[in-house]
């Protein structure tokens, strides 16, 4: 077979394959811009202090002892803190080994850390955190465009890490 015939041959094969994927929704073409997602915002995190008297801390079905244990977490572990309970001493955590768990804020490094950011850093981790606010209505809230208030949520989260790993803020 000539050059001439191939080509032809493998073009109306290509086509009779990608015809099929096309119309089945395979290759979705959008309409519009559609901003493109870069990362996922993790949260802040939260460690569990080195009591030696306490090495490993109970994650709780619910905010209270009364709830039942879902695990433990040892010390210097961390997690992602997703919110606190109204009056502050249950701090909601991603649970790695289950269902979303809460724990004891004081067996946890998070309100002393958090006390340490600038009052910007500290206003937008607390209304995120506590008021469980998307960055969009923080904005507002803190008349700051969305870009900077994402940009000091992540600076705030490397300084808490940062403070939580024995450094300073």
């Amino acid at each position: 077979p000539k050059k001439t015939e191939i080509i032809p041959a493998l073009l109306l094969i290509c086509i009779s394959l990608i015809i099929p994927l096309i119309s089945s929704g395979f290759f979705q073409i959008p309409t519009v811009d559609i901003p493109t997602v870069t990362s996922t915002d993790r949260g802040v995190v939260v460690k569990v202090k080195n009591d030696e008297s306490n090495p490993q801390i109970n994650v709780r079905s619910g905010p209270g002892t009364e709830y039942d244990r879902v695990g433990t977490l040892v010390a210097n572990q961390e997690v992602v803190g997703k919110g606190r309970t109204e009056g502050g001493s249950w701090i909601l955590i991603e649970y790695q080994g289950g269902p979303d768990g809460y724990a004891w804020e004081s067996d946890v490094m998070m309100k002393e850390a958090i006390g340490k950011l600038s009052p910007t850093e500290r206003d937008i981790v607390t209304l995120h955190i506590n008021g469980e606010l998307a960055f969009v209505e923080i904005a507002g809230i803190l008349n700051m465009s969305l870009p900077a208030v994402y940009r000091r949520y992540r600076k705030a989260q490397k300084k808490l890490r940062r403070y939580m790993n024995g450094g300073s803020l």
